[in-house]
């Protein structure tokens, strides 16, 4: 859980077989932004700084699917024989610039959109997320359980200086907006939709977006991008 290396994006579910374990029945006042993925959908982005790995519980709930950050799904197996839906998974998110307007997000997903980063800092040894980075395209086929994701190197790219002010300061803390619940009656009442007015912060994952302000922005450093 956090921060990671590009070489440690994994492309095996290690959380598959709990998810059996279900019974036979039954910033600045604005939002995070995402970046948002659609059947046929492709965005070309640069990604910065490096990967944030976490594991999360999700789940249907009214025709929405709503998940939770946790630090180890297998703490939770008193909600899997609960709910018949509920699946783990390990994710991953990176900041990066949507080439289509020049706007910070958060990309995040399963390994199949980050093995491309993966591949690239393997044969080239440089962060895709530093100065001297690169651009990938990455598109989306298919809804729901039948979502694929082909990611693809576009070309290697150097931060520009307007893009340098562009990133400090406006980087988000993914550590911070993907907080684990280690709670299990708290990530229940999550995954149901029930939140807490007093809680600090919902689930990113969830269809409804994260409500962001000053203190989920991260200022740039020299380890991040390399500079």
């Amino acid at each position: 859980m956090g921060k990671i290396d590009w070489g440690s994006i994994e492309g095996n579910n290690k959380y598959s077989s709990l998810n059996k374990t279900h019974p036979e029945n039954k910033r600045t006042g604005s939002l995070a932004e995402y970046v948002k993925f659609t059947n046929g959908s492709s965005h070309a982005v640069r990604p910065l700084g490096k990967p944030y790995y976490y594991t999360q519980l999700g789940m249907q709930v009214d025709g929405r699917y709503r998940s939770v950050t946790v630090t180890d799904p297998n703490d939770f197996i008193e909600l899997f024989k609960k709910y018949k839906g509920l699946r783990a998974s390990e994710k991953y998110a990176v900041n990066v610039i949507c080439r289509e307007d020049n706007v910070i997000r958060i990309l995040q997903g399963p390994d199949s959109i980050f093995k491309e980063f993966k591949s690239y800092y393997a044969h080239t040894q440089k962060n895709p997320g530093g100065q001297e980075g690169a651009d990938f395209i990455i598109k989306a086929t298919g809804d729901g359980k039948e979502r694929r994701y082909e990611t693809k190197f576009d070309k290697p790219t150097v931060l520009t200086p307007d893009e340098k002010v562009l990133v400090k300061n406006n980087l988000y803390d993914l550590e911070k907006i993907f907080k684990t619940v280690d709670d299990i009656k708290d990530a229940e009442n999550r995954l149901l939709g029930n939140f807490n007015n007093n809680s600090e912060e919902r689930s990113p994952n969830s269809d409804d977006d994260l409500d962001f302000d000053n203190n989920n922005a991260v200022e740039v450093t020299d380890d991040d991008l390399d500079f």
